[in-house]
């Protein structure tokens, strides 16, 4: 019945009644005395309309099958060049360790290491944002401490932050060391280190990265803020997106795919969240913030 549009013929012209004509589901009116020509122009105008809308949903639902078949296709040969490139980069380590190699050959086997490395991170993030994004991968929400899954990645990539000089530190406040969420906890991980990870390779030597925890009514907010250049306000919206990349380029000769934030984005949304950037007032660098609703996630206590 959706596709058959209702028209209404009425003795009323008041504007509540023709209103109410069209509240109860009408799709147009038509006054009398009836005018044929009038009434036959509206009666084809919504046919044309109904068909256009048709096709309109056709075409998105062929827009959905062929993102999935995209998805599947991108997660099956992620899944397939992920063992030869681990292979490729454990060989390169083990040339290295073979030695003597003079150094070119070193360089070689350097050069393998870090190539290998590079793809197979952009071969990862393929995968997860075609799992993400097919639905395959279900949440299994879970009672979380947020700030010991925070303070469990800060302290992963404080490692990777030391080959720079860079100082993390976590700032907790409002009682968040108690707040309890019911979290997909291997997404939410991989939301933070990806925030981490990204203001660890934007961000100069030496400099510092605050991570905040902090509740704000009904909202809990992670925020990550790093001492780099900010974010040019004209690229802003390259952001979040799928290969999204701005003109800011990372600081340690680092690679990136363009995918971190975009993963951030799903993750988060999955979590009736979700994520967004400014530039800090105060000084140069850029905050990251994830928002979620600490009511609807909270797990209720006895």
């Amino acid at each position: 019945m959706d596709e058959v549009p209702i028209i209404f013929v009425t003795g009323r012209s008041d504007t509540g009644s023709i209103v109410e004509g069209l509240d109860a589901g009408g799709s147009d009116y038509i006054t009398k005395p009836i005018n044929r020509h009038e009434a036959l122009a509206r009666i084809r105008n919504h046919l044309k309309m109904r068909v256009l809308m048709r096709l309109q949903r056709e075409f998105i639902e062929g827009l959905k099958q062929a993102n999935l078949a995209k998805n599947r296709i991108i997660g099956v040969a992620s899944h397939d060049l992920r063992n030869p490139l681990a292979s490729i980069r454990g060989l390169s380590e083990f040339l290295a360790d073979l030695g003597p190699l003079n150094e070119e050959q070193m360089e070689v086997a350097r050069t393998i290491r870090s190539t290998s490395d590079s793809m197979l991170h952009l071969v990862d993030e393929l995968l997860d944002l075609s799992v993400i994004e097919s639905g395959e991968e279900r949440s299994e929400l879970e009672a979380c401490q947020v700030l010991d899954l925070v303070a469990s990645s800060l302290n992963i990539y404080q490692f990777t932050a030391n080959k720079k000089g860079i100082k993390l530190e976590l700032d907790d406040r409002s009682g968040v060391p108690d707040l309890l969420l019911l979290l997909d906890k291997m997404q939410f991980r991989r939301l933070i280190d990806n925030l981490l990870s990204n203001a660890v390779k934007y961000s100069p030597p030496e400099s510092f990265i605050r991570v905040i925890a902090e509740c704000t009514k009904s909202k809990l907010h992670i925020t990550v803020e790093d001492e780099g250049p900010g974010i040019p306000e004209d690229e802003m919206h390259k952001l979040f997106t799928d290969f999204g990349k701005t003109s800011v380029q990372p600081t340690g000769n680092e690679t990136s795919t363009g995918l971190g934030l975009s993963i951030c984005k799903k993750i988060a949304e999955s979590h009736k969240g979700r994520v967004f950037v400014e530039n800090r007032a105060d000084r140069s660098g850029a905050r990251f913030t994830v928002e979620l609703d600490s009511e609807v996630l909270a797990v209720q206590r006895a």
